[in-house]
């Protein structure tokens, strides 16, 4: 696990991590994400929930 490729790679970070204003964008760039996948599923859910009750009322008005 020392091959060249993995030792940059943490050398790299070690770098990222001292930089404050690199490493505050990538954790809102993070924040953002984690954001818009919680927005959306949320959005499903109301979504399902609203075409599941309109189609309960259709089958409720369907049946007169």
């Amino acid at each position: 696990m020392t091959t060249p490729e993995i030792k940059e790679a943490v050398e790299f970070e070690d770098i990222f991590l001292q930089d404050k204003i690199e490493r505050r964008a990538y954790e809102q760039r993070e924040k953002a994400i984690r954001d818009y996948y919680s927005y959306m599923s949320v959005f499903r859910r109301i979504t399902t929930r609203s075409i599941s009750a309109s189609y309960t009322n259709c089958k409720k008005y369907a049946k007169r």
